[in-house]
């Protein structure tokens, strides 16, 4: 059992015994949640702190949300309810930094490292540890969009990454997706992580495979600036060399001509190349063709 699932188990009995009926009620519920998404896959199991984290935090959301609907039909006392069992919710919950913590937290990360800036930081813009507090800690740091503060949505971890969900504060429709790999997995402290090329960390699992590595390159993809409606992956590949593995993800961008003029699309290839051996990755773009094509009467056609 979780640490975290056993502290709620316990703290349920302690206020059973102390009649403190909020608490009571509140934990209940939240342990009924956790034993439901225990039970909900197709054999059940338990659920480790992060994913106890995770449900947590969906119940939290229900309350914020709820309150609100209540105060807006007219009924106060059942959103202060809502709001109440919010509150012995977030007693298990990461604590949240506020806009000012944040700022400082980022300033003080600057002085450290001698960076003038944000754009400065790439080396230190990404952590490994099997600690998923301290990986929740590390999304706090980056947790400010447009100036304001992203509340923490979700959190989901497995063998090789904890991957953590925000939603902010300046745009409650959007979502911010922050990983951190764990250091037995993935370790990228070191690489400029901001660039799509050059060193892109060490591969610590064993056995070092095909396999692993077309995972992991097709996974990195999706935080990339490629992944948007102007590009397209054509094929995904391996290959292997002794002890050389190379994973390419073979995609096109569409470049948009003038009004009336052709479009122009740009083959390239985005590889992984990965030493079996010691686990080193390395990164690389290359452009493979460029051609011109435009759309004429519902369908492309090759501009010559």
């Amino acid at each position: 059992m979780s640490a975290l699932k056993q502290r709620l188990r316990d703290d349920l009995t302690t206020a059973m015994k102390a009649r403190d009926e909020l608490r009571s009620a509140t934990l209940r519920m939240v342990l009924t949640a956790v034993k439901t998404e225990e039970v909900a896959g197709k054999s059940a199991r338990e659920l480790d702190d992060a994913e106890v984290v995770t449900v947590l935090t969906r119940e939290g959301k229900k309350r914020r949300e709820a309150a609100e609907a209540f105060d807006q039909g007219g009924r106060p006392e059942r959103a202060e309810r809502e709001r109440a069992e919010g509150e012995v919710i977030g007693e298990y919950l990461p604590a949240q930094l506020g806009d000012d913590e944040l700022r400082d937290l980022v300033a003080a990360a600057i002085a450290e490292t001698g960076a003038a800036g944000p754009q400065a930081m790439s080396s230190i813009y990404e952590v490994c540890t099997n600690d998923m507090a301290q990986a929740i800690d590390w999304s706090e740091r980056q947790a400010s969009y447009q100036g304001q503060y992203s509340d923490l949505a979700e959190v989901h971890g497995d063998s090789r990454m904890f991957e953590i969900v925000r939603v902010p504060r300046a745009d409650v429709t959007a979502m911010i997706r922050h990983r951190v790999f764990r250091c037995d997995y993935l370790d990228r402290t070191n690489p400029d992580l901001r660039a799509d090329v050059g060193s892109a960390g060490s591969m610590n699992q064993r056995p070092l495979t095909a396999d692993e590595l077309e995972k992991l390159a097709e996974y990195l993809w999706q935080f990339t600036l490629f992944n948007n409606s102007d590009y397209a992956v054509q094929s995904s590949s391996t290959t292997v060399s002794g002890d050389t593995i190379v994973q390419t993800i073979r995609m096109g961008q569409l470049v948009r001509g003038a009004s009336g003029s052709c479009d122009t699309v740009q083959l390239m290839d985005w590889t992984h190349t990965m030493n079996s051996g010691n686990g080193s990755l390395t990164r690389a773009l290359g452009n493979v063709r460029s051609f011109q094509v435009k759309s004429s009467a519902g369908s492309v056609q090759s501009c010559q």
